[in-house]
């Protein structure tokens, strides 16, 4: 909308409807009645801000459910996938390291069996799946990841607090020594 000045005592106002490009015709309003289009317009403006609004809260809540949907059922197929991996035997000599594992164990470390838990959590680090190994001292955890290490293609990286603790335990032995 744009107004200008005609020359005479009334002004002159230039109404453009929604979407609609600037024309050529010109409406002459009177200052009351371009007070009440205006008034009006703002009115119209108005009724479609809560319209809006109304639509945008309404899509806001509908993403905040979608949202806590779509976590539940990632939640859910997470504690699917891991009952499907617990129910796996990963205890078998079927996989196609399992050769060049049991080589590996026999040339590297001279042992020729596995430990209790051993084979299957090689097997499972091997299969790439995510692995919580909790095993006594002496139970054979560093072979759980060395031999994977070496039957495996590119770096292993093993962060331990291993070393650490075996300073802590002898330093504790030999304090209970000289006591």
């Amino acid at each position: 909308m744009s107004g200008s000045h005609s020359g005479s005592d009334s002004d002159v106002l230039e109404i453009e409807p929604d979407g609609a490009s600037p024309s050529n015709d010109v409406v002459l309003l009177d200052e009351p009645d371009k007070q009440r289009q205006t008034v009006r317009e703002i009115a119209e403006i108005d009724d479609e801000l809560k319209s809006v609004g109304k639509q945008i809260t309404r899509l806001k809540q509908r993403q905040a459910f979608l949202n806590d949907k779509k976590e539940a059922l990632s939640e859910s197929l997470l504690v699917l996938q891991s009952k499907q991996q617990s129910l796996r035997d990963w205890s078998g000599t079927n996989f196609e390291w399992s050769a060049k594992l049991q080589q590996k164990l026999q040339s590297v470390f001279k042992i020729s069996s596995f430990r209790h838990l051993q084979l299957s959590a090689v097997n499972a680090t091997l299969s790439k799946q995510d692995l919580l190994l909790v095993m006594p001292t002496g139970g054979g955890k560093s072979l759980c990841y060395q031999l994977p290490a070496l039957v495996s293609k590119g770096i292993t990286l093993v962060i331990s607090p291993l070393i650490s603790l075996m300073e802590d335990q002898v330093r504790t032995n030999l304090h209970s020594t000289f006591e």
